[in-house]
């Protein structure tokens, strides 16, 4: 007989679920029902928690949560997630170390980000540039006394670790779409030369471009990984619009975050990143060339493409970027 390669959930120990009910009391599985439902109504998620079901789970007789429900009924009782959560959940990873952190204040959340960023970080942004830049380049009004400004010199200008990774597409709708713009061409000028300045001038930090092609890498995850700390922070993805700045979850697990580490920087059967370290300090300098005056011009963008594809300045541009322009502009550009 074959021996079965699943996992089994491990149920708490007899002591655990002392301390699990000590910290249930005053709760009636009522009161602590609705509980639980209000923390998720604050994020954003409209399902409940069925009371009945609560109350299997409470008494070692369901097979558990699911994820979101599991996190704030920790959060409720302030233990551990994986106590509450189904098997067939838990068998997808391991979630010993997951915290929901929620934020009164985005002060509160930039502090706690400048907390964890102060031994570095290896940023994954599916939107250029990271918020970081327009804070210290002072597109964004800001005093120098703001925690949001705080974090921002932390990463750009103390010697700590910054990694961080963008698809090119992101990079081309910063300089060159119309749509959802929010900024000037001076201020864009503004925000490239900070982060090619701070790129140029340190070892411990580095630029990596991806090709976001679909057939290679169709999404880009928001996440920040601390390799110092062994743990990863995410946006949590069910928040609304409204919540999403100030719900985060962190993943505190050493493994996970090495082997996250290396699908990024370890990755040699790969031929992504496409650009990295000076050839992308290159291509930001190429962009940055290509935002002279503040009025929109539609063929600057044309004029862009032409010069990735002149061999005298790059031969590593032309590729990636043409892979990301649509077909209609490629049409053109092919007569």
């Amino acid at each position: 007989m074959m021996e079965s390669n699943k996992k089994e959930r491990t149920q708490p120990k007899v002591e655990d679920w002392r301390k699990i009910r000590e910290r249930a009391v005053g709760y009636s599985y009522k009161k602590l029902t609705a509980s639980v439902n209000e923390e998720l109504k604050q994020i954003g998620l409209k399902e409940e928690v069925n009371e009945r079901n609560l109350t299997k789970v409470l008494n070692g007789q369901s097979r558990g949560l699911y994820l979101t429900e599991a996190l704030a009924l920790s959060k409720v009782l302030r233990t551990n997630l994986i106590d509450f959560l189904r098997s067939d959940c838990a068998e997808l990873g391991e979630f010993a170390g997951i915290q929901l952190h929620r934020f009164a204040t985005l002060d509160d959340m930039y502090q706690f980000l400048l907390e964890q960023e102060s031994g570095g970080r290896i940023a994954i942004l599916s939107e250029f540039p990271s918020e970081v830049f327009p804070a210290f380049s002072q597109v964004i009004p800001i005093e120098p006394t703001e925690k949001k400004y705080k974090r921002a010199q932390n990463i750009v200008e103390h010697p700590v670790l910054e990694m961080e990774f963008y698809p090119i597409r992101a990079l081309l709708s910063f300089a060159f779409s119309p749509i959802g713009d929010r900024y000037l061409n001076s201020e864009k000028r503004r925000i490239l030369k900070t982060m090619i300045s701070m790129f140029q001038r340190s070892n411990l930090k580095e630029l990596f471009l991806f090709d976001s092609r679909p057939s290679e890498l169709s999404e880009f995850s928001n996440m920040e990984i601390f390799p110092a700390k062994g743990s990863i922070i995410t946006v949590f993805p069910f928040a609304k619009h409204t919540m999403a700045q100030t719900v985060l979850i962190e993943i505190q697990n050493t493994a996970v975050v090495k082997q996250l580490s290396s699908v990024y920087l370890e990755n040699k059967d790969s031929r992504l990143p496409d650009l990295r370290g000076e050839l992308a300090i290159q291509f930001l300098q190429l962009l940055n060339e290509h935002l002279e005056g503040d009025h929109y011009d539609p063929d600057r963008l044309l004029r862009f493409v032409k010069a990735c594809r002149n061999p005298k300045v790059s031969k590593h541009f032309a590729e990636p970027v043409w892979n990301n322009l649509s077909i209609s502009l490629r049409q053109t550009l092919s007569l």
